[in-house]
């Protein structure tokens, strides 16, 4: 990019939500359906800002032509010119955009539903960062199910599991100004997990949603993606057992090491409970679940999650 700071030309006391739309090489009509269901949002005090992570430059200018010729609220559309991955593109944007009471997400997939913004906006108050389940919907915009997890909002939870898609993210400037410490050359497994992780660790509050406020779409081509299919949970199930879980563990600690001293003790003292055990013996490994009661949010993620111990794949 090369903006140092992104800042439209509106008086800071109206500036309301910044809404921050990442593409690379996107379905063109997936991401027309994206566009669409933001201009029939019922909260119309919002910017749209565009950053395109060095999709093909043919793509680029098709997305330069298209969000305009859909949506009538400001807009800045970005470039760029080196790949950064869908989790980076995401942090470092919203680091570069200034003076907004909240920020939030956007994929360049998904069909926002027409009160996102609205009913986000209204549980978010006394909260920092408010998130919610999703209805999935595959590539026709079929109803698929709904993604919704029960769970028990915590720093212990947040280093094992991740909570809620960033497609529904609204958050403040408490939770923002975090992110600014995140280098750009460190390695982010998912930018929805790492902000929930570092919301807990700093005692800021939650509000999760059990209502969607998002139509997610699964295709084929999904960076991340949920799925009920028993071939999807094997995947995971594969996944975990590849050491890839574990690889993703040991980024957020790296990154997690660097808020230690503006954590509270106590999550202090967690993370380290967490990476001492976790690099132990089985004994000590195994107590991450049994004795310091670290749990995800279902009867059989919990038990992936004591054999993920148990083989040192966490």
């Amino acid at each position: 990019m090369t903006n140092k700071h992104l800042a439209l030309n509106t008086p800071s006391n109206h500036r309301h939500v910044a809404i921050i739309l990442c593409t690379h090489n996107p379905n063109l009509d997936y991401l027309s359906k994206q566009l669409i269901s933001l201009e029939t949002q019922t909260f119309k005090n919002y910017e749209l800002f565009v950053s395109d992570d060095a999709s093909n430059y043919d793509l680029f200018e098709s997305i330069r032509t298209l969000v305009p010729s859909i949506i009538t609220n400001k807009h800045a559309i970005m470039r760029n010119h080196s790949k950064l991955g869908f989790s980076q593109n995401f942090i470092q944007t919203v680091n570069k955009i200034e003076n907004f009471k909240y920020y939030s997400f956007c994929d360049q997939d998904d069909v926002w539903m027409n009160d996102k913004l609205q009913n986000s906006i209204e549980k978010i108050e006394n909260y920092n960062l408010y998130c919610s389940s999703t209805k999935l919907i595959d590539a026709n915009d079929k109803l698929i199910g709904l993604n919704l997890l029960n769970v028990e909002i915590s720093f212990k939870n947040s280093l094992i599991q991740s909570m809620a898609g960033g497609n529904t993210y609204l958050f403040d400037n408490k939770v923002k100004r975090l992110l600014l410490k995140i280098p750009k050359s460190f390695a982010i497994p998912s930018h929805d997990w790492l902000i929930y992780q570092l919301t807990v660790a700093h005692n800021l509050k939650i509000f999760y949603d059990k209502h969607p406020s998002v139509n997610y779409r699964l295709h084929g081509k999904n960076t991340i993606g949920t799925s009920f299919s028993f071939l999807a949970k094997l995947n995971r199930f594969k996944s975990l057992f590849s050491g890839v879980f574990r690889d993703w563990t040991n980024q957020n600690i790296r990154i997690l090491s660097l808020y230690k001293l503006s954590m509270s003790v106590t999550n202090q003292n967690t993370l380290n409970t967490f990476k001492k055990n976790r690099d132990g013996n089985v004994i000590k490994r195994v107590r991450i679940f049994t004795t310091y009661a670290f749990r995800r949010s279902s009867f059989l993620q919990n038990m992936a999650l004591l054999l993920g111990l148990l083989f040192r794949k966490i």
